[in-house]
């Protein structure tokens, strides 16, 4: 079989990572999730704030779909942290045996690209679709510098993004940003890298990526196109949210206060009940009576007084005397 074009290109980089192998030191223990752990705490505070001291359930709410959010990611990256800890026996390949390995991706996918400068490999995917969600094509980059941290040597790029709606930075289920959570797979992806199987090591983060296990996933599937109420904080698909007239604020069906005045529709925060019928109205349609100063809608107004100053003048009138003018 006829050698690539680039086969000079590919022995230098098989070299250079065969270089790297072999100066790896024994395995050490990953480094703990302290920042997702600091990030958990910080948010609890700010939520026990919010909901017992300060009375503010709207951002109490948001707070509670931030802190489990963020406490999903901890269990993540613990899991990660325990798998890191395994030690992984290290069989040391050879400079050609690492070229043979990168000169195979040329067999399975149809973009490989090297840099020396930037000691990388990466690969392209297929455009990737699951369960009816298309996800679209994905760069998967190598660097082997830093093939002593094989959770921190590659990187997933979205290049077609679709995130999910509820979080730009989750461009499939098991990706944050450019960080692949390899779950079951990551004790066989750091042992490819570990023996310099390159080719493997590729083909094993595209079975992930063409994979969706949901105990395991940053956002379900089904809630690909769904977005987060601002006011009860759940989950709802796009089609059945609504838009706060007066700040945008996205809220489900369910929440949304619409103005007995002008019928827009508005978040909780944004409307009020008027003073006299109860009935929801927007601060644009919400007028001061001149005799109380409260709120009153225009329904309920008149000469810009509500019902119960006019009916008070009726009776301070009946009371006045009438005076009578000498003949």
């Amino acid at each position: 079989m006829a050698k690539p074009s680039n086969y000079r290109l590919i022995l230098k980089a098989a070299a250079a990572i065969q270089s790297v192998l072999g100066r790896r030191a024994r395995p050490t223990l990953p480094e703990l999730p302290m920042a997702a752990w600091l990030e958990c705490c910080r948010l609890r505070r700010l939520l026990d704030v919010a909901a017992n001291h300060g009375g503010f359930p709207l951002a109490a709410t948001q707070l509670r779909t931030r802190l489990q959010t963020a406490a999903n990611r901890l269990l993540l990256q613990t899991r990660s942290f325990a798998n890191d800890s395994a030690v992984i026996p290290i069989r040391m390949p050879s400079a050609r045996d690492v070229a043979d390995e990168i000169e195979a991706l040329h067999n399975e996918f149809d973009s490989v690209r090297i840099s020396r400068a930037k000691h990388t490999v990466d690969v392209t995917t297929e455009s990737i679709e699951l369960e009816g969600v298309y996800l679209g094509r994905f760069r998967i980059t190598l660097d082997w510098l830093s093939l002593d941290k094989p959770s921190r040597a590659y990187q997933v790029e979205a290049l077609d993004p679709n995130p999910a709606a509820t979080c730009e930075s989750y461009s499939h289920p098991h990706v944050d940003g450019e960080t692949l959570c390899a779950g079951d797979g990551k004790t066989a992806i750091d042992a490819a890298l570990s023996q310099g199987r390159v080719c493997d090591f590729f083909v094993l983060v595209r079975q992930i990526l063409n994979t969706y296990n949901s105990g395991s996933a940053y956002v379900q599937l089904d809630d690909w196109f769904a977005s987060e109420c601002g006011d009860c904080g759940d989950s709802t698909y796009r089609d059945d949210m609504r838009q706060c007239v007066r700040c945008d604020v996205e809220i489900c069906r369910d929440c949304v206060s619409s103005c007995g005045e002008c019928n827009d529709d508005f978040c909780s925060g944004c409307t009020s009940g008027c003073a006299v019928c109860d009935s929801e109205t927007c601060a644009t349609c919400l007028r001061e009576c001149n005799g109380c100063d409260k709120s009153i809608c225009e329904r309920c107004l008149e000469d810009d007084e509500c019902s119960e100053c006019q009916e008070q003048h009726e009776t301070d009138k009946a009371a006045t005397p009438e005076t009578v003018s000498p003949a």
